[in-house]
């Protein structure tokens, strides 16, 4: 049976428009983007209609590559690609000055601007919602995209800070007075050292407690 149940999109030339039919199938799986824009670099050579294999479309780079079925004549087919320039547009956090490493971040000096987010490596950051819980995890230049890979929750706990570390087995809890190695926010995983000069992984609760991991 025919292309709907194959769950492909057949495109007959030269009659069909092959650019709108592209189109169309790409706002369907570009939904997540506010906008795009796109220009088909490659065809098959020859064919009587083109079938496009609905699949998932690798975002990596801004040339994509739609696999296709292509029916030269009645009966003769094989498989080949479309090549297609993809621009993709949404909207993301963008610096307005530098940020320094290890710097709080301020919605002051955040704008939300709708970009071209195509190289943008890691997930942009879509809402100033919160943002003043974070910090940057690495210099930030003005203009840069904020994504999730550059921020990281404020720590709760600093190197150096003392804290109460606690050891829990079965109904047995023992705490004793440490210091952090290294900074922490809620739920992360640090280096702690006890008075004793033992060291453990402790799970991070709250800026004054920690949990023995091991």
């Amino acid at each position: 049976m025919m292309t709907l149940i194959l769950s492909v999109i057949i495109f007959f030339a030269p009659d069909g428009n092959l650019k709108d039919e592209v189109g169309k199938y790409l706002k369907e799986k570009l939904s997540y983007y506010q906008s795009f824009e796109f220009e088909i670099v490659k065809v098959p050579e020859k064919y009587s209609s083109i079938e496009i294999i609905n699949r998932e479309i690798d975002l990596r780079g801004n040339i994509i590559h739609l696999p296709v079925k292509v029916f030269e004549s009645p009966g003769k087919s094989s498989i080949s690609y479309l090549s297609i320039k993809l621009t993709l547009f949404n909207d993301a956090l963008v610096a307005l000055k530098p940020i320094n490493k290890n710097d709080k971040l301020s919605a002051s000096f955040l704008e939300m601007q709708k970009i071209d987010v195509t190289g943008v490596r890691g997930t942009p950051v879509k809402t100033k919602e919160g943002i003043e819980l974070y910090r940057a995890k690495n210099n930030i230049n003005t203009g840069a995209v904020i994504t999730e890979e550059h921020i990281e929750l404020l720590p709760v706990v600093l190197a150096g800070g003392q804290i109460i570390a606690h050891s829990i087995s079965g109904n047995v809890v023992v705490s004793v007075e440490a210091f952090a190695r290294q900074d922490g926010a809620e739920g992360d995983v640090i280096r702690v050292i006890t008075k004793e000069k033992k060291l453990f992984k402790a799970r991070v609760i709250d800026g004054l407690n920690v949990q023995i991991l091991e």
